[in-house]
């Protein structure tokens, strides 16, 4: 997706927050791509792993109770919204906005600036979904999409913020500066991303929203682009057959 312009003012403001405010932090060494970003780290916890959701099968109540705390979202999408938290366990006690925005990128997940003046275990964090989009990108938007895909890519945006959680303020500015200027850090940290929605037990959906992504044929140059910097469905399968959390059979 072409997040650029978007990723770009956050960033800006992320990095004014950083340079001047205090830092709690001591250690000013940068690792941006952490251990757990391998692609053959299993060690999550392992989950019920299903192929498709069905809206009829599912308990909001009770994810809402288990999976809602500290969370805000849209009344139109508590579905899909409930149902990835559920694969994040790791975030029950951390904030986060879903929030519905007009930015050209239909997706993104960002620390909440005014919280960063604190230590990153009270980050408060903003999921963006967009209500409109560049041309030629409607089918990508979250109201367009059938439920598996929106549980997929709002996977993905989780998979970031489980990601942000383990770095130091300083290195969220590093890597929003590495993100908007290295085409090969972009590309290495969102399939990284890929990978680390895979593990957490959401293959399947991440599988759909990569093959409804690319699904417009007249997008060719779009598809290069996605392809570049995002896991292939094909590969999304290949990572989940090397997962034992997934049963092929």
């Amino acid at each position: 997706m072409r997040k650029e312009k978007t990723l770009l003012f956050h960033f800006c403001l992320l990095a004014f927050n950083c340079f001047f405010s205090p830092s709690n932090s001591q250690d000013n060494s940068f690792s941006l791509l952490k251990k757990n970003d391998d692609p053959k780290d299993n060690t999550t916890q392992t989950k019920l792993i299903k192929k498709n959701f069905s809206p009829q099968c599912i308990s909001i109540d009770s994810l809402k109770m288990l999976y809602g705390k500290h969370k805000t979202f849209p009344k139109q999408y508590e579905t899909p919204i409930l149902i990835a938290l559920s694969y994040y366990p790791e975030l029950k006690e951390d904030h986060i906005d879903f929030v519905l925005t007009n930015s050209s990128s239909p997706f993104y997940s960002i620390p909440n600036i005014k919280s960063l003046h604190k230590g990153n275990k009270h980050w408060k964090y903003v999921i963006g979904i967009s209500k409109k989009v560049i041309p030629g990108y409607d089918h990508a938007l979250l109201e367009n999409l059938h439920l598996n895909a929106q549980v997929g890519v709002l996977g993905h945006e989780l998979a970031h913020i489980l990601h942000y959680k383990s770095l130091k303020r300083e290195e969220i500015i590093a890597l929003g500066i590495k993100y908007l200027f290295s085409l090969e850090f972009r590309a290495q940290f969102e399939k990284n991303t890929d990978r680390r929605t895979i593990t957490q037990g959401l293959g399947w959906q991440l599988y759909d929203w990569a093959k409804t992504l690319r699904k417009e044929g007249r997008l060719y140059h779009s598809h290069l682009y996605i392809n570049k910097f995002y896991l292939t469905p094909g590969r999304i399968k290949g990572y989940m057959w090397q997962n034992p959390q997934y049963d092929f059979d």
